[in-house]
């Protein structure tokens, strides 16, 4: 059985803040880290995708190296905060956003920075940090609260052995996600061909508006429309309902149906659904506010907004 011990992580990593920038500075000059890339991505991406302008004293003070943790400093819920990304290679002249924490080892052969971004994401840290988190509007991560956190770590072999599996099982999720993205761009295109330029197929296999398709004109989209058409909303077709607030205090997490919140995914369990299967959610809030979700299995929906074809069980709409 593998042996853990706890650490604090104040031993492990000497805290410092992101830059202080300005809009001028912004969307031009040197690699940039932003809070939404570091909140989306258990690692740093190949190629930061934003931009800031910084001089050299800046780059030093602020700089991205290969083993670098970076936790969201605030946020509206206290599920966003310290969620981290972990640096796996050095990135020249790149600075870090202010709403960043960055956490450098101290020293090497401590704690493997591949085991570590997966660790600070579990449900494990996910408790430490509601249990230590200061809520005054926003939730906020200051050097107090970095100061109280532990983790507990096994010996840095098993560390490596198991860093490296589960980064190579992100690495494939990466590619999966590369692929979902060019599917959903092929989607768009297809919907932009269908219903914005209404060159669907139609019953000759022909763009329909391209090859003559009758058009007529709609006074309330005040524009030309496809023959049979008619706008309409989307409360017609399906039931549009909130969630029902519940917090992880008062679910029963020991069950095994999902909590669905404001994040990307799903927050934690309880023992009992108020939706069933084959339901969209909406996240409400957060940095991923207007994320949608579609759930194969029953769910306990809560701060998100629940889209559902299937009303026979819920009542009218």
């Amino acid at each position: 059985m593998t042996e853990l011990t706890k650490h604090k992580l104040s031993e492990l990593y000497t805290l410092s803040s992101g830059i202080s920038s300005s809009k001028d500075q912004a969307g031009h000059g040197q690699p940039f880290l932003s809070f939404s890339t570091a909140f989306n991505n258990y690692f740093l991406p190949e190629v930061l995708p934003n931009l800031m302008a910084s001089n050299e004293k800046e780059q030093a003070a602020h700089s991205i190296k290969s083993g670098d943790v970076f936790l969201t400093r605030t946020s509206e819920v206290v599920d966003e905060l310290a969620i981290s990304s972990v640096a796996v290679k050095d990135y020249p002249l790149a600075t870090f956003s202010g709403f960043l924490k960055r956490l450098r080892p101290k020293e090497n052969g401590k704690a493997y920075p591949k085991y570590i971004a997966l660790y600070l994401r579990s449900q494990l840290f996910r408790k430490t940090m509601d249990n230590n988190a200061v809520m005054t509007l926003r939730a906020s991560l200051n050097e107090a609260i970095f100061s109280y956190l532990d983790i507990w770590l096994p010996e840095y072999d098993k560390q490596v052995q198991i860093g490296d599996m589960l980064y190579a099982i992100e690495e494939k999720i990466g590619t999966n996600n590369k692929i979902n993205a060019e599917l959903e761009a092929m989607a768009k295109l297809i919907y932009g061909y269908w219903f914005v330029q209404f060159d669907f197929p139609d019953g000759n296999g022909e763009p329909y508006k391209s090859s003559g398709g009758k058009m007529v004109w709609s006074d309330q989209l005040k524009r030309d429309i496809p023959e049979g058409w008619e706008p309409t909303t989307l409360e017609e077709f399906v039931l549009v309902k909130k969630g029902t607030l519940i917090t992880e205090e008062t679910a029963n997490t020991h069950g095994d149906i999902k909590v669905v919140s404001a994040g990307i995914g799903f927050s934690y369990f309880h023992d009992k659904a108020n939706f069933s299967e084959n339901t969209v959610t909406v996240s409400a809030s957060g940095a991923s506010a207007g994320f949608i979700n579609y759930w194969h299995e029953p769910i306990f929906a809560n701060d998100c907004t629940v889209v559902l074809s299937d009303v026979s069980a819920y009542g009218s709409k």
